[in-house]
């Protein structure tokens, strides 16, 4: 029996940096920054896990817009993509994660505390 190769990302982390959007090519692009690790530890330096590189496309990209804000934790499902970015003179390969749905868990202590907490949510 083959077993078929599968590309599946889940990661459960802490948006550590605002989201970066682009809508030059009519679709909308939101690239996060996600701090993986020890998400007790308000140093997201020393949380010994990320960040990670992540983007989203389309609606997910709009949803994750409206919804999300530094300090939020996330659940994202997605898989793992290489793209190439130019860094000075060289291209190199860069990992990165494509969100397909994601979810909210909750925001750090360190949020606007009077802010209601975000339940679960599925999109």
């Amino acid at each position: 029996m083959k077993i078929k190769p599968r590309n599946k990302v889940e990661l459960i982390g802490l948006l550590t940096a605002p989201l970066q959007h682009d809508r030059k090519t009519g679709i909308t692009k939101v690239t996060l920054s996600l701090s993986t690790g020890d998400l007790r530890s308000q140093d997201a330096e020393s949380s010994h896990g990320g960040p990670h590189t992540v983007v989203a496309y389309g609606k997910v990209a709009e949803r994750l817009l409206a919804l999300c804000e530094v300090g939020v934790q996330l659940l994202i499902d997605g898989r793992l993509r290489t793209a190439n970015r130019q860094i000075g003179a060289s291209i190199v390969g860069v990992s990165e994660v494509v969100v397909e749905d994601f979810n909210l868990l909750a925001r750090s202590p360190s949020a606007n505390a009077d802010d209601p907490q975000p339940a679960e949510v599925s999109q």
